[in-house]
């Protein structure tokens, strides 16, 4: 399967809307904030028309910290944290597996 293809049906399995991060990728609904749903019951507020819908893509459809979080030393943990020091900001939010 092409990384293509694996984001498309990763957009279909993870978000509520998989619309939005399609029109945001393609810059199409211009800059806003708005609020993402995903299946698993998080939601985010992100800014479209910047990397935060990247990011969740990341998490969630890439998942970069799987490792990590699948990981037995930290099966206990169940808070995420991101410092969002780019743009100083922080959130937490829960890790559901």
């Amino acid at each position: 399967m092409t990384n293509k293809a694996k984001v498309l049906f990763g957009l279909l399995r993870v978000y509520k809307n998989p619309l939005l991060p399609l029109l945001d990728h393609f810059s199409l609904i211009g800059s806003r904030q708005v609020i993402v749903r995903l299946k698993n019951g998080l939601r985010f507020e992100v800014r479209t028309g910047t990397s935060d819908i990247k990011i969740i893509n990341e998490l969630f459809i890439h998942r970069v910290y799987s490792e990590l979080i699948d990981n037995e030393e930290f099966s206990s943990y169940r808070i995420g944290v991101d410092l969002g020091a780019n743009i100083v900001y922080s959130q937490y939010w829960l890790l559901r597996k």
